[in-house]
């Protein structure tokens, strides 16, 4: 839905229907490297040290070089896009995510329309640490985070197409 709006409202990104079809699907894989974190840390359900965070932080270097390593597939755009996906899905528009620091359009789109995504289930559905919100909660959330942490054209296709987003939930 979200990338399907965003190709309506602009064509900034020029996507081909593939394309999306690949995001779509490598968006399963973002979190692929919390294999390798300790799931005491993933389950933890209070607030992490910042040790802790750390370790945590390293699940997109982890999943990215688990993709990379996939030797005889890394020319593949499929693998281009789950790689930067994998890595980028931490990125922060403003510049202050992690693991590269990457602003704005230098983050992957793949990887942009997936933090807005995972940001939105992570708020609605809860994590072991931090409580769950309403739908309305979220997308007000999403709304007022909207000049820091994601691309602005993504937030307002998001906000567009969240009563869409509540049916098909319910």
């Amino acid at each position: 839905m979200l990338l399907d709006k965003l190709m309506q409202k602009t064509d900034k990104y020029n996507l081909s229907w593939s394309q999306r079809m690949m995001i779509i699907t490598s968006s399963a894989l973002h979190d692929i490297g919390k294999v390798g974190i300790e799931e005491k840390i993933i389950n933890k359900t209070e607030k992490l040290t910042e040790e802790e965070s750390n370790e945590m932080k390293m699940h997109t270097l982890i999943g990215a070089g688990m993709i990379e390593n996939l030797d005889e597939y890394k020319d593949e755009e499929l693998m281009q896009i789950a790689y930067g996906i994998c890595r980028g899905h931490h990125e922060r528009y403003d510049g202050k995510g992690y693991p590269d620091g990457l602003k704005g359009d230098d983050i992957p789109i793949g990887a942009q329309v997936v933090a807005l995504a995972d940001e939105y289930d992570r708020l609605v559905m809860g994590r072991p640490n931090k409580k769950s919100v309403s739908h309305e909660q979220a997308v007000n959330m999403i709304k007022d985070r909207e000049c820091r942490k994601f691309n602005p054209i993504l937030v307002e296709c998001f906000l567009e197409i969240s009563d869409e987003i509540k049916a098909r939930l319910q």
